[in-house]
């Protein structure tokens, strides 16, 4: 179930948003000089109990994974610090759901 929609790269990781599955993941390269390979480092699902919807984007900044749901038109940040998601709506009503968001853009001045 990969099926990724959103790549961010930090140092030696590659964190995914996969939308099928509603994950986020970061893989570790390996390159020992010949073959570089991943590892799959951490993970946030629902099966981990943190609900995740439809994620599309991710960006990864000051210990913050902040990325797009566009099932329910939020854009999200979660804290590895607290283990905790904070919710940003985009649309004024979950059910007439019109924003639908779908990428990050990373500022060249102030990150996200």
């Amino acid at each position: 179930d990969s099926f990724p929609s959103g790549l961010f790269l930090e140092n030696d990781n590659v964190w995914v948003a996969k939308v099928v599955g509603n994950k986020l993941v970061r893989f570790k390269i390996i390159d020992d000089g010949n073959v570089i390979s991943i590892e799959k480092t951490f993970e946030i699902s629902n099966e981990y109990k943190i609900d995740v919807h439809s994620p599309t984007d991710i960006f990864v900044a000051d210990n913050k994974i902040w990325f797009t749901e566009h099932g329910t038109s939020t854009i999200s940040q979660y804290s590895l610090d607290t283990d905790q998601v904070k919710r940003f709506p985009t649309s004024a009503n979950l059910f007439n759901a019109t924003t639908l968001p779908f990428w990050l853009k990373e500022s060249q001045s102030t990150g996200l």
